[in-house]
């Protein structure tokens, strides 16, 4: 009995590291070509194979989950889609060019030092809450105070949601705080 209760707790604690979601970055030739990506639509988004053609879905990208996007929109036809890369696999997304449905369903980021220098901020918010992804009900990673240093922000592109991703105790991870931002350029 205590044996099968142990190989149960293993089994559990095996799954439950596997469905994390892996949000900690891309990979680096990945992250060098897209945008960092967050999908925020619950449903989720479907990507193709082809950018005219329906019929050839890969999967969806499920909520929460990390992507890589080109910054770029491209008519493909009629269709106005984006090329996106998601677990080892180059597809597309389809948006309405006349809404901004894609920037309701998800949130990117520019690659650290883009600019051609580093950014460094101070925290203005009384308290800054500091999570492992762009979501208010993500894994707190820690909250800092007001006055606190923090380098590398980058703002999220064309979101509502103002989100913006830092470098904290090595760790890149995400806050709505307000932050005043100085560039220092190399």
């Amino acid at each position: 009995m205590a044996t099968t209760i142990r190989l149960i707790l293993i089994i559990l604690l095996l799954a439950f590291f596997e469905c994390k979601p892996k949000t900690e970055s891309l990979p680096k030739e990945i992250a060098e070509k897209y945008l960092i990506s967050f999908v925020q639509n619950p449903n989720g988004i479907a990507y193709y194979k082809d950018p005219t053609d329906l019929k050839s879905k890969l999967g969806v990208i499920p909520y929460k989950a990390m992507f890589g996007r080109e910054e770029s929109h491209e008519m493909f036809g009629k269709t106005p889609a984006i090329k996106i890369w998601y677990e080892g696999k180059v597809g597309f997304i389809f948006y309405s060019k006349m809404s901004f449905e894609l920037y309701a369903d998800v949130i990117s980021f520019t690659e650290e030092n883009s600019v051609g220098g580093s950014s460094f901020g101070v925290v203005e918010s009384d308290a800054a809450n500091l999570y492992n992804s762009p979501f208010a009900d993500e894994q707190l990673f820690d909250k800092v105070g007001q006055f606190t240093l923090v380098q590398n922000i980058e703002s999220s592109i064309k979101n509502k949601e103002n989100w913006i991703r830092l470098l904290y105790k090595e760790k890149k991870v995400y806050s709505k705080a307000k932050i005043a931002i100085e560039l220092l350029v190399n």
